[in-house]
């Protein structure tokens, strides 16, 4: 018997999923609970949004832990690390969103529709002066599935697209040129659009800062639907409020909620989503058809998709 434990986090979570998961086959027992330490000890496989050393230590049985999430940060403690047990995440649910997400901000810069809006609630009659996303460059700083999709529709829009990737020589047709991180600098002075898509790991913090803010276009807009930490705040608040980049598209912050005191909220350069990027109906839906694929392998004992380095973080 193969036991899987889905904490109580998951309100999404339906009999159907469940039926989904439990018709693989006659050895699978799903349970629901929030106290995972009562009943750890017996699991096989844990699906969770977070996971600590108290459950390690408990977890005598546990092979494998699947996140309903892209980011894994906050499984990524040392003494998993050092474990054997597998990791894997639900890459492939968020690029749809997101990259509608991202498209929706970039279409709002260009046509001046957040200016628009605020012109509305005033009552007030002004025009911005709209430009077009077409002919324009879109830099992608992580080109994995989520950077791939966001890619697609920028070609679709008549933008060229370069991505940022560890393995250049990847086929896709999503980017008219791939670049590795050592040239970073390259993707931030042609890009009209500099999108963030990076994985947070220990070499990810901070990846973005005044440094790199100061390479980019002054009429450049800077997009982040990654992780908070991936750019460094106050540097984006300085270059924001100094010119040196014309705005900012930000669903993620380094401390959530956002405070009420950042200077962020009053930028009128600024589109600030509360951290939703990825979320939609279809969410689970399409976490679930990941992890059966995946418990199919599993059961074959065969390898595992999306699964993490642990010692990288992706």
């Amino acid at each position: 018997m193969v036991t899987i434990l889905f904490t109580r986090q998951y309100d999404m979570l339906t009999e159907d999923h469940i039926k989904k998961i439990e018709a693989l086959s006659p050895d699978i027992q799903v349970l629901i609970d929030e106290d995972v330490l009562k009943v750890i000890t017996d699991v096989d496989i844990l699906v969770a949004g977070t996971f600590n050393a108290e459950i390690l230590r408990k977890a005598a049985k546990l092979k494998w832990i699947h996140a309903l999430a892209a980011g894994v940060d906050r499984f990524l403690f040392p003494e998993f690390i050092d474990s054997d047990i597998m990791l894997t995440n639900s890459s492939g649910v968020h690029p749809v969103p997101i990259s509608e997400h991202v498209l929706g901000m970039m279409l709002m810069f260009t046509r001046g529709l957040h200016v628009a809006m605020k012109s509305q609630f005033q009552k007030k009659w002004e025009r911005p002066t709209p430009v077009e996303l077409y002919g324009k460059t879109l830099g992608i700083i992580g080109f994995g599935s989520i950077g791939e999709r966001i890619g697609q529709l920028g070609i679709c829009c008549g933008m060229r697209v370069i991505g940022l990737k560890r393995n250049v020589d990847y086929p896709t047709t999503n980017a008219h040129q791939l670049l590795p991180p050592e040239t970073l600098d390259a993707l931030l002075e042609r890009s009209d659009f500099v999108v963030c898509a990076l994985p947070l790991t220990p070499q990810t913090i901070h990846y973005i800062t005044l440094q790199e803010l100061k390479k980019m276009k002054n009429t450049a807009y800077l997009i982040n639907i990654s992780r908070g930490k991936t750019i460094k705040e106050e540097d984006l608040i300085l270059a924001l409020q100094s010119g040196i980049i014309a705005g900012a598209g930000l669903d993620v912050f380094e401390e959530e909620p956002l405070s009420s005191h950042s200077p962020l909220w009053d930028m009128d350069n600024v589109i600030i989503t509360p951290h939703y990027a990825g979320s939609t109906p279809e969410y689970f839906n399409r976490a679930i058809s990941i992890f059966c694929e995946n418990m199919q392998r599993y059961l074959k004992g065969e390898p595992l998709l999306n699964r993490i380095d642990k010692k990288r973080g992706y």
